[in-house]
């Protein structure tokens, strides 16, 4: 991969960028181990694959309609991680689901995690642009695929946030 491709933020090039070898493209180096391309082709297909089968799992298990409009919104970031190409201006397809977030951090009985989770992603995805950070910082971020992985972050969320939809006693 080239530069440039540090911009796909899908989870193919994401795992590629972990694994490929230090100093093998003209991108910051980000990678945390070595695998073959081919390697690297079969654990980001794997992954895409466990979180598929959970948003599945999770649209299939729904009991409240709460809970399965949730479930649904996880299709959303699913939809982006599973793309061959994925920019960073895809992403306002999440805006359904971080609205849902928002929505379900002002209860009383809303998870801790929920509103960091939420500021930080924002923060990190969206606040964090080559105009704030620089163009060495924006090049990193990218090559880190900062984006990526807050994709993944939301997608767990939204099945949390099902899962706990169907938990709760009706009319809460």
């Amino acid at each position: 991969p080239r530069a440039r491709n540090a911009m796909n933020q899908s989870l193919r090039s994401a795992v590629h960028r972990l694994t490929r070898p230090p100093g093998d493209s003209g991108a910051p180096d980000v990678s945390v181990g070595t695998l073959s391309p081919a390697g690297a082709a079969h654990l980001a297909r794997a992954a895409t694959l466990l979180l598929a089968a959970a948003c599945c799992v999770a649209a299939r298990r729904a009991r409240s309609e709460r809970a399965a409009y949730l479930a649904g919104l996880a299709f959303f970031p699913l939809a982006l991680l599973a793309s061959p190409v994925t920019w960073k201006a895809h992403h306002v397809v999440l805006l359904p689901l971080f609205l849902a977030a928002v929505v379900a951090a002002r209860g009383p009985r809303a998870p801790r995690w929920l509103v960091p989770l939420l500021v930080v992603t924002w923060v990190a995805t969206g606040l964090l642009s080559e105009e704030v950070t620089g163009k060495p910082a924006k090049a990193w971020l990218q090559a880190a695929s900062v984006v990526t992985w807050f994709d993944v972050a939301l997608l767990v969320a939204a099945l949390a946030l099902a899962r706990r939809a169907d938990a709760e006693p009706p009319g809460t």
